[in-house]
């Protein structure tokens, strides 16, 4: 998914304080993430708020990303791993209400 040299170029101007190149990579992917989430959320608003913290949490980490991957991968981790943690979350309250 997505032209790693592209995409690359993107990130590069991004870190240069192109605060435009950040927003086509986030038009870029923002669809086929969100829809990846909302399977794992179950709920659109969740996977759209899930995508937002992701996004801004990419930017504010844009430093450590390698630039011989794939931004699309960078960006689904880090969105994943988030979304991973709330449905983690969300079960210890289910579990904790339901005692």
């Amino acid at each position: 998914m997505g032209n790693t040299e592209e995409d690359n170029e993107l990130v590069k101007r991004f870190i240069k304080g192109d605060g435009a190149a950040f927003d086509e990579l986030d038009k870029k992917y923002r669809k086929k993430i969100t829809q990846l989430l909302y399977r794992m959320m179950k709920n659109y608003e969740d996977a759209e708020d899930i995508y937002q913290e992701a996004i801004f949490k990419a930017t504010q980490r844009i430093d450590a990303f390698d630039s011989s991957r794939n931004f699309y991968n960078w960006l689904y981790t880090i969105a994943t791993n988030h979304c991973i943690n709330q449905l983690k979350r969300r079960r210890k309250l289910d579990k904790k209400y339901c005692e």
